[in-house]
């Protein structure tokens, strides 16, 4: 009967130490401070840096048209740019639309 007391309690501790241990592997994994949540937010942190760094080329790009700009201005490239990118007309202006190439 010892013999039977102690195995139990062997096998019950055993038992017990690889419940924890899966219960800790699988939130190691899947928890919310898991490797899969590093992994997604690494993905997104990378995502997000792509980003960044397109928009900084794109601020780069618009401040270098916009030293092009200081100085002397040409006024009349600069009515036809304005009413090229922003569509402002002036009354009495005719405006021809061409049709779009297939």
């Amino acid at each position: 009967m010892l013999r039977f007391v102690l195995s139990f309690k062997h096998w019950f501790l055993f038992l017990t130490f690889f419940l924890v241990l899966g219960y800790l592997g699988f939130h190691f994994v899947e928890g919310d401070l898991g490797l899969r949540s590093w992994q997604r937010l690494e993905r997104e942190r990378r995502a997000v840096s792509d980003h960044l760094v397109a928009a900084q080329q794109g601020v780069q790009t618009l401040e270098k048209r916009v030293g092009l700009l200081k100085g002397r201005i040409d006024r009349d490239l600069l009515e036809e740019q304005v009413f090229r990118h922003l569509g402002y007309v002036r009354p009495g202006d005719l405006v021809f639309f061409d049709e779009p190439s297939a």
